[in-house]
């Protein structure tokens, strides 16, 4: 499912994503979706962080995963803690 996300951005910017548009034959959202996933893969801490905070249940649980600079993945802490 996609969602609609509305950006500023600067018009060499855009001027630049209209070229590569053309060039590569795609949307402009495509072009900005591709590099987005791109860069998300290459932070791979910060992506778990982000899955452990959607999978809370909780605002405290939230607070105390912020508070943590290690993460783990949920599924390891269920294993660990014999959890459903």
């Amino acid at each position: 499912m996609m969602k609609r996300l509305n950006i500023t951005i600067d018009e060499n910017l855009y001027q630049t994503l209209r070229a590569i548009s053309f060039i590569q034959d795609k949307s402009i959202s495509e072009i900005i979706r591709d590099k987005l996933n791109t860069s998300l893969k290459k932070e791979n801490k910060l992506k778990v962080s982000a899955e452990l905070l959607l999978e809370a249940e909780d605002e405290s649980e939230i607070i105390e995963i912020l508070k943590d600079k290690e993460y783990l993945k949920w599924e390891d802490v269920k294993k660990k803690h014999n959890l459903k």
